[in-house]
């Protein structure tokens, strides 16, 4: 055995089933013994090939979702920031951030990403004033829609806004609805 070279089969594709694998191994000899031969069991060669799974099959994995998804986090986050406001916030005589208005906020954010069409929005920048209002401003490609939101008259009502323009028109609404409000968000979506 000493200064024989050991001569090694090349091939060009893999043995397609388990006794093919034990013929081949079995047709080259180990170097210690010229007589011995390698037998390998049939159960670990797996004899079926892995399906291909599509990973993006999820409506939820798009760029777009994502995107809009960081909106709202962001949103979110600028809301969460204006509650710990006390007064005087802005270096002068501004009142807080109403916590009701905070919240009328977060579900109208919330509510605006579940809609229809919410992955166009392009902005969704939240902005306290100093009288404890709030302004969400929401934009799309050539649309803007601002809602302001502040504390009513009666304790635990909040009274809303409206100011939105395509670049061309204008329209502004005082003291909206529900259904004023779902007209001007589907307005902006569409």
């Amino acid at each position: 055995m000493k200064g024989e070279a050991m001569s090694v089969l090349a091939c060009d594709r893999p043995p397609s089933s388990a006794d093919a694998i034990v013929a081949r191994v079995q047709d080259q000899t180990l170097p210690f013994s010229p007589h011995s031969t390698i037998r390998t069991s049939p159960c670990g060669i797996r004899t079926t090939q892995a399906k291909h799974r599509p990973t993006n099959v999820s409506l939820d994995l798009s760029i777009a979702r994502a995107r809009l998804e960081g909106l709202v986090a962001q949103s979110t986050a600028a809301l969460e920031r204006y509650s710990c406001f006390a007064p005087g916030w802005d270096g002068y005589s501004a009142d807080p951030v109403s916590l009701i208005a905070i919240a009328a906020a977060e579900h109208l954010t919330l509510a605006v990403a579940g809609m229809q069409g919410a992955k166009r929005l392009t902005d969704i920048i939240s902005g306290p004033a100093a009288d404890g209002s709030l302004d969400i401003e929401m934009r799309t490609e050539g649309r803007r829609l601002i809602v302001t939101i502040y504390l009513a008259s009666a304790p635990n009502n909040i009274e809303m806004r409206t100011f939105r323009t395509d670049g061309v028109t204008s329209d502004e609404k005082d003291d909206l609805g529900a259904d004023a409000l779902v007209a001007d968000l589907r307005w902006l979506l569409s």
